[in-house]
């Protein structure tokens, strides 16, 4: 277990702790949240429990961000790949097909 003093992620005069940054915005968003230095002005039990870190999928994340390809885009390059694939036997041919034995 590696433990951390906490007060060392504080700067004098800052309202929030020194958090490092990572990729998913919404942990950002969490931690800057819950490690702020007013007890007051921290988020609830409740609120975190509903943050969107905790509540949005990562399916949900990466389909917003077009990173994602829905099934009906998966099957339109499947159709368009059968279709060529019916077009142009030469490929299909095992005598296209080498393999190096070496």
């Amino acid at each position: 277990m590696h433990l951390v003093n906490i007060s060392l992620l504080f700067s004098t005069g800052k309202s929030s702790a020194i958090v490092p940054r990572h990729d998913n915005h919404r942990l950002n968003q969490l931690l800057e949240q819950v490690l702020r230095l007013s007890p007051s002005a921290r988020p609830t039990a409740e609120e975190i429990a509903v943050h969107p870190f905790f509540t949005n999928s990562a399916v949900v994340e990466l389909k917003h961000n077009g990173q994602l390809v829905n099934t009906e885009q998966k099957l339109d390059v499947c159709r368009t790949f059968i279709r060529y694939i019916r077009r142009a036997p030469e490929i299909r041919s095992p005598k296209t097909i080498r393999i190096n034995a070496h």
